[in-house]
């Protein structure tokens, strides 16, 4: 008698698998809070007066170990109107910058579900509905919340903790966001956040070191009627 040799095979998938079945699952959920699915960028936008909100699930690798999270973006046209005025990028880019930016670390304490930079794993089905089954209460629970809850400058301000200066500063646009909500939103904390990130910026290139000169000016001589 012949014995019987069972073998396991992965179904592995490709990418735009997974973001299908990401997105097909989480999207009727979502889109009933008003968050509508973009597919070009694969994203879930969601606009109000004066700016708008995206949940990004970026998903990385290369087949068949893929791997994804989410990020959340919040955009103030208040705040964006004024870093724009800096801003050297053609003027058709200017109404894709963002205000803020949230990972996932922000909204969940880190489990065996993901990997040290908050990533789960996404190789086969089976792989992205635990993923999903983890991810959607906290979506449900904590993201959606939060972004009901920030959708003005001074609420955003309080979310951003701008009197909290990062180690370092690699790139200029790190520093304009969070200068233009302290101004726009009459943080007392301004003249410090603003010196610190001059002191942050003595490293970055001439150029860039002026342009941060020039937008604290600008902010520093911001009437009370425009603010």
């Amino acid at each position: 008698m012949r014995a019987v040799v069972k073998l396991n095979f992965r179904i592995a998938m490709k990418k735009n698998e997974v973001r299908d079945l990401i997105f097909n699952t989480l999207a009727p959920a979502l889109v009933a809070k008003g968050l509508q699915l973009n597919k070009k960028d694969w994203r879930l936008v969601r606009a109000f007066p004066g700016g708008n909100q995206t949940i990004g699930i970026p998903c990385t690798g290369t087949e068949p170990e893929f791997k994804f999270t989410l990020v959340v973006t919040i955009r103030l046209d208040a705040v964006e109107n004024v870093r724009n005025l800096f801003n050297e990028a053609p003027k058709e880019y200017h109404a894709a910058t963002k205000t803020f930016a949230g990972r996932l670390d922000r909204f969940m304490a880190r489990d065996e579900s993901v990997d040290e930079n908050f990533m789960f794993p996404a190789a086969t089905p089976e792989q992205v509905q635990a993923a999903l089954a983890r991810l959607l209460p906290v979506i449900q629970n904590a993201v959606l919340p939060f972004l009901d809850q920030h959708r003005d400058v001074p609420s955003l301000a309080a979310a951003m903790k701008l009197a909290e200066l990062p180690a370092s500063l690699t790139r200029l646009h790190e520093a304009t966001a969070p200068l233009v909500v302290a101004r726009l939103a009459r943080s007392p904390d301004f003249p410090a956040i603003a010196s610190g990130y001059r002191q942050l910026a003595k490293d970055l290139p001439a150029a860039e070191r002026e342009k941060l000169q020039n937008l604290v000016v600008h902010l520093e001589t911001l009437q009370g009627s425009i603010l």
